[in-house]
C-alpha cells in the first residue's frame, strides 16, 4: 500500500492556498486545487501533477 496522500486545497489561486499546495507536491502527494479565478490557480500551479479544478 502506498503512503501518497491526495490534498484538495480552495483558495489555491494565491496566498496561503498556494502556498499549502507546494509542501505536500514537495512530499510527493498528489494536490487537486480549486479557486475563484481558473487563470490564477493555473498560473499558480508549480507542477503538472497538480489537477485543476474550475468552477
Amino acid at each position: 500500500m502506498s503512503n501518497n496522500k491526495v490534498w484538495f486545497i480552495t483558495g489555491a489561486g494565491r496566498g496561503l492556498g498556494v502556498e499549502l499546495a507546494k509542501a505536500p507536491l514537495a512530499a510527493g502527494h498528489s494536490v487537486v486545487a480549486t479557486g475563484r479565478n481558473p487563470a490564477k490557480v493555473a498560473a499558480a500551479n508549480p507542477t503538472d501533477r497538480m489537477p485543476l479544478i474550475y468552477r
